[in-house]
């Protein structure tokens, strides 16, 4: 019963880390600001650093004891699920706009981003055609790892926001020494983060084919 709230929350926390982290990242490769630039360091270096029961307790003290702007108990409401997306979301952005920012610079020194330029392609245009497509290439795979931690990190998020979701129950199941419980959500678990970890080596495949002709190669040498 509980696996639909934490998906729910999973979700939203996995939008808002790829769309934030990914719009820092491009910003960042592509401005000469170095405020810009400190800025995203700032936040990179505080999302790597900072445990997510953290940034949790800030939020819910800063955002919802003090300013009482949010709410931060359940989720009875869509705001409800602000503070623990946030809360999840921290390491993702800064672990993403890294990547982001280091593939995409290396990308627009290539020769064929020149030579796009050369043609007369707008810079919107080359970006959007020939850079990003091998610059999110390392982002997709990172989709795998990405999901499993928001999967674990959520008990203990779900535990301090009290949202009734898969976290809640194997904490419970923990205390109550309810093995059962705790082995079938570890199954649960591990099958989710190996189907999607499938589904991110045929999106990798799909956006670059030299993906599969790699792992033919490894197979033929095996």
């Amino acid at each position: 019963s509980g696996a639909p709230v934490t998906i729910r929350v999973g979700g939203s926390a996995f939008l808002f880390a790829m769309a934030t982290g990914i719009f820092l990242g491009i910003t960042s490769a592509l401005s000469k600001s170095r405020l810009l630039g400190g800025f995203v360091q700032v936040v990179s270096t505080l999302g790597v650093s900072l445990p997510s029961f953290i940034v949790a307790l800030l939020l819910m003290i800063v955002f919802g004891v003090w300013l009482g702007w949010l709410p931060f108990v359940g989720l009875a409401t869509p705001k409800h699920y602000i503070l623990p997306a946030i809360a999840l979301a921290l390491y993702p952005i800064a672990y993403i706009s890294k990547l982001v920012r280091s593939n995409l610079s290396e990308v627009m020194r290539q020769d064929y981003i020149r030579m796009a330029k050369a043609k007369g392609l707008s810079k919107s245009k080359v970006i959007l055609r020939h850079a990003l497509k091998n610059a999110m290439l390392p982002v997709v795979t990172y989709t795998g790892p990405l999901i499993a931690f928001l999967m674990t990190g959520s008990f203990v998020i779900e535990s301090i926001f009290s949202i009734p979701g898969i976290g809640m129950e194997f904490v419970k199941s923990i205390t109550n020494r309810d093995y059962a419980a705790i082995m079938g959500l570890t199954i649960y678990m591990g099958s989710l983060i190996v189907v999607c970890n499938i589904i991110c080596d045929f999106v990798c495949a799909l956006i670059d084919p030299r993906q599969t002709g790699q792992l033919e190669g490894g197979r033929r040498e095996r």
